[in-house]
């Protein structure tokens, strides 16, 4: 009887391994040959990373399937998943970033259901050149521009009721442009020069569109408008490159397999890939205590999903440092503090 057990035991753990390999590899296929094609792969491509959360205990299944023939599909996942994402988890040199290095930080601050005070917590907690917002609301522009006045002499805030408000904060100094990005965002994207050590750099502060639903026209609209606008960024900050360094850092609402990231990183340099140690998953966080997942439409959801929040940067920088900021709450998001070098 026991014996029997076993074997039908081996029996049913063998086909589920065989079909939790076939889903895998299915979606590889779409990603591949697809990409983000009617919105909804490009969901499952930006969740994607929780698709390999099985793989370690289907390792530890396989030999007691007694089933060799499922160690090559297992050696293909892994091998993926290193491909994907390994680079990420490797060890980077940690060096000490010089005197004349650049602290940048981006944060998105969840406009009206956010609260202000741990937000100034987490920003006072930083010795910051330059910071990026997004979701910025009249009230909490008051208040920043103010408790913040010391540190960053240097504001230039747009912010919005529904918000979709936008501003940069930087202890040196800040010129408004009169360049306007073409495309849907979720706020019109800041464009500024600042003067940094001599040196004139131009600045991007972006917010594009959310999802945050599944109903199936706006969920292709929302990668579609994304992808546009993205594009239009690409074009300019290509374009821009080539007489003065860039910094680019926003709220993307893409991860690192969505099409509109390729887009981006064909003409600038992902801060988090090049000095980041971790995956860097940067929502949704706990708005407030009590809760155990956060909700996105209809779906309960881990917290700290995916990386979505981002600095990028043109060839003439160098990141030295780049790491998450303490979480404080007020917001479903964390902030990215990098630290830069001109190389150029």
């Amino acid at each position: 009887m026991l014996a029997h057990f076993r074997t039908n035991l081996r029996s049913l753990l063998g086909a589920a391994v065989r079909i939790y390999f076939l889903f895998l590899f299915a979606w590889f296929a779409f990603f591949l040959l697809l990409g983000d094609a009617s919105g909804f792969l490009g969901l499952l491509n930006a969740v994607a990373i929780w698709f390999f959360l099985p793989l370690p205990l289907v390792l530890l299944f396989i030999p007691y399937t007694r089933q060799n023939k499922l160690w090559m599909p297992a050696f293909v996942a892994a091998l993926g998943f290193f491909l994907l994402w390994g680079q990420l988890l490797l060890p980077k040199s940690n060096s000490s970033p010089p005197a004349e290095s650049l602290k940048v930080m981006s944060f998105n601050i969840l406009g009206r259901a956010g609260e202000i005070q741990p937000i100034l917590d987490t920003i006072r907690a930083e010795e910051l050149d330059l910071l990026f917002v997004q979701e910025l609301t009249p009230e909490a522009a008051a208040i920043l521009s103010v408790q913040l006045a010391g540190a960053f002499p240097y504001q230039i805030l747009e912010p919005d009721e529904r918000a979709r408000g936008m501003g940069v904060f930087s202890r040196y100094p800040l010129k408004q442009t009169d360049i306007a990005l073409a495309g849907i965002w979720m706020g019109r994207p800041q464009v500024l020069s600042m003067d940094w050590q001599g040196s004139s750099v131009t600045l991007v502060n972006f917010h594009t569109v959310a999802t945050g639903t599944l109903w199936p026209r706006w969920v292709r609209h929302s990668f579609e408008n994304r992808e546009q606008a993205l594009q239009h960024l690409a074009d300019f900050v290509a374009a821009q490159a080539e007489f003065e360094p860039v910094i680019v850092a926003g709220d993307a609402n893409i991860t690192a397999l969505n099409d509109a990231y390729k887009t981006l990183t064909t003409v600038m340099t992902d801060s988090w890939v090049e000095a980041g140690q971790g995956l860097g998953h940067t929502f949704p966080g706990p708005i407030s205590e009590g809760n155990d997942y956060a909700q996105i439409s209809f779906f309960r959801v881990p917290y700290w999903l995916v990386r979505i929040d981002y600095i990028f940067h043109t060839q003439q920088w160098a990141t030295v440092a780049i790491r998450l900021a303490d979480f404080n709450g007020g917001t479903d998001h964390r902030g990215i503090i990098a630290e830069f070098v001109l190389v150029e």
